[in-house]
């Protein structure tokens, strides 16, 4: 079943919307992560030895790492989508 150009982009469109959300939600995520941690730090409601800070740091490394490769994915799945929607697939 052949769908119409028209249809085709307004799909492909609407995927890339859904990535754009997803990538700016985990931005936004990341950075309110980074912020509330620098402030934490700065007023000094965190009492950092060595221990805790080491697994302060182990934490929030996986964390914004996870937050970063998901970005990426997000980023990649855009870049194809806007692919396909310049040069598409002759069916």
């Amino acid at each position: 079943m052949k769908i119409s150009k028209g249809l085709r982009k307004k799909i492909l469109d609407l995927k890339y919307n859904e990535y754009l959300q997803y990538l700016n939600t985990s931005l936004v995520i990341g950075f309110t992560f980074i912020v509330g941690l620098i402030v934490t730090i700065l007023t000094q409601n965190i009492n950092l030895i060595f221990l805790k800070a080491a697994l302060l740091a182990l934490i929030s490394t996986v964390i914004v790492g996870t937050i970063g490769v998901f970005s990426l994915i997000f980023k990649r799945h855009m870049v194809k989508i806007t692919k396909e929607i310049r040069n598409p697939e002759k069916d």
